[in-house]
């Protein structure tokens, strides 16, 4: 964690010249793919009719977000 907060610190002033708000978000989302990678039943599915686990090669990942229209969740791939 002492790394991700070193990281974020010395990048967030080049984002901030462009007007982007540097968050942990970024970096949240690399360690959870790079574990998916690592740990690939973390990335699966059960199929309870023909009792098979089914380890998926691609990572989608959702964000929740509020937003003044509601809730949407865009997905990474």
């Amino acid at each position: 964690v002492e790394a991700m907060i070193k990281e974020k610190e010395l990048l967030s002033p080049s984002f901030e010249k462009r007007g982007i708000k540097l968050t942990y978000m970024p970096f949240y989302l690399r360690a959870l793919s790079d574990a998916l990678k690592k740990i690939p039943y973390a990335n699966a599915s059960l199929d309870m009719e023909s009792k098979k686990i089914y380890i998926h090669q691609r990572q989608n990942i959702g964000i929740a977000m509020n937003t003044g229209h509601g809730l949407i969740v865009p997905v990474l791939k």
